[in-house]
């Protein structure tokens, strides 16, 4: 189990921390989530992929 957390501008980290605290392993994606025009598809989509092999297939 896990958490895609999408932090905008205001770098909700409190959200982050408290999921963590509970056990959940977080991963954050730095976007705005109001306005796409500054986000980035393909970084997004290696972060997340990188992640998956890393952590989820990897048994990591």
């Amino acid at each position: 189990m896990g958490c895609v957390h999408c932090v905008g501008r205001r770098r909700f980290r409190l959200t982050t921390r408290a999921l963590e605290a509970a056990g959940i392993p977080v991963l954050e994606l730095h976007a705005d989530n109001v306005d796409a025009r500054s986000a980035d598809g393909d970084a997004l989509t290696r972060t997340v992929g990188n992640r998956l092999e890393r952590h989820v297939l990897a048994g990591g």
